[in-house]
């Protein structure tokens, strides 16, 4: 369970390069140094279940550029207990004040663009995912691996709805602070 409390996380920081049009903004440009990230999840059924993996100890950082480029990179400390982050590109763009996209190519070279609310003040950003921005970053991904479903006898929306039935809610908070 705690892969799929921290899927939407990996997507984040597993990019690849891509172009497209951006709009950045200002106060996100900068180097952010990830210090946790918290996860809510409520099963039908179930007891909900909290997480949060403090990293503030390991060096993961995103960098959000004035040309609409953004990187994370991740300086292993010897004590990983989770897998090692690449270092990717991707873009981003903000939408509506409210939203950040971050846009990239998945390891099949497709287009994915993964939607995240976000929150400034001063020197912390958040950014954050609640159950119908999960369900709808599953949704595009799966839509990438249709044929591929189609091969088994599953359609996207078939997998889509069978993976999000029991979940009654679910938010992803990935707390930051601005690096040096």
């Amino acid at each position: 369970m705690k892969k799929l409390l921290f899927l939407p996380l990996f997507a984040l920081l597993f990019n690849a390069c891509t172009s497209s049009d951006v709009e950045p903004k200002k106060e996100f440009v900068g180097k952010w140094k990830i210090n946790s990230f918290q996860v809510n999840l409520k099963m039908s059924g179930e007891q909900p279940e909290n997480e949060v993996e403090d990293v503030s100890g390991k060096e993961i950082i995103l960098e959000f550029k004035e040309d609409g480029t953004f990187t994370s990179s991740y300086v292993p400390t010897g004590d990983e207990d989770f897998e090692l982050f690449p270092v990717s590109t991707a873009t981003y763009s903000v939408q509506n004040d409210e939203y950040i996209l971050i846009s990239s190519k998945n390891e099949m070279g497709d287009n994915e663009t993964i939607k995240y609310k976000y929150e400034i003040n001063n020197d912390q950003l958040v950014l954050s995912m609640d159950k119908e921005l999960v369900k709808e970053a599953f949704a595009n991904a799966l839509k990438l691996e249709a044929a591929a479903l189609a091969a088994f006898g599953i359609t996207a929306e078939d997998l889509l709805l069978e993976i999000f039935v029991d979940i009654e809610s679910y938010d992803l908070s990935i707390l930051m602070v601005k690096a040096n």
